[in-house]
């Protein structure tokens, strides 16, 4: 899973830092949004990285790592999730009044248009539920087990312990 993890956010950095380096006509509350969703796709990127060296080599402090990160994304994506929602559900509404309703003029093109846009808005709404899921789901598996780890590492302790007791 960190490894799909590092693969999506890769392509996500790139994409976004390439977009801040070549488009100069950015306002800059858009360079702002470029450059603070870049910052938190690369230090996913690396954090996967981490998770996925730790998952390897049964590291507890980078699955620990790896799985904070997780919660702190979800967290992030829920609420752009939302945000965008609101942006989806106002140019909706704003664009069936403007775009099909005052613009077209049949009724029937009017229908299938405003159609259209509810349509989209069902998209993204299954797009960003499936995503909040399986991130969600995704999380829950890496605290499984980073769990398992802890408990490997103190059934270990303790069996150190007692031989340590035994002939020390």
């Amino acid at each position: 899973m960190s490894l799909l993890g590092i693969v999506v956010a890769g392509v996500l950095s790139i994409v976004l830092w390439f977009e801040v380096a070549s488009t100069p006509d950015m306002t800059s509350g858009e360079r702002a949004g470029f450059i603070v969703a870049g910052l938190v796709e690369t230090l996913l990127f690396v954090v996967s990285s981490l998770g996925f060296v730790g998952a390897i080599v049964r590291k507890q402090l980078f699955v620990q790592l790896y799985a904070y990160f997780l919660y702190v994304h979800f967290l992030l994506n829920i609420g752009v999730a939302g945000y965008l929602l609101y942006l989806v559900t106002h140019f909706s509404a704003n664009a069936t009044t403007e775009a099909c309703q005052d613009t077209i003029q049949n009724k029937q093109a009017q229908s299938q248009c405003t159609g259209f846009l509810k349509v989209a808005e069902e998209v993204y709404l299954v797009v960003a539920a499936t995503v909040l899921l399986v991130e969600l789901y995704v999380a829950l598996v890496v605290t499984r087990y980073l769990n398992q780890l802890q408990n490997e590492k103190r059934s270990a302790r303790g069996l150190r312990l007692e031989n340590e007791e035994a002939f020390g």
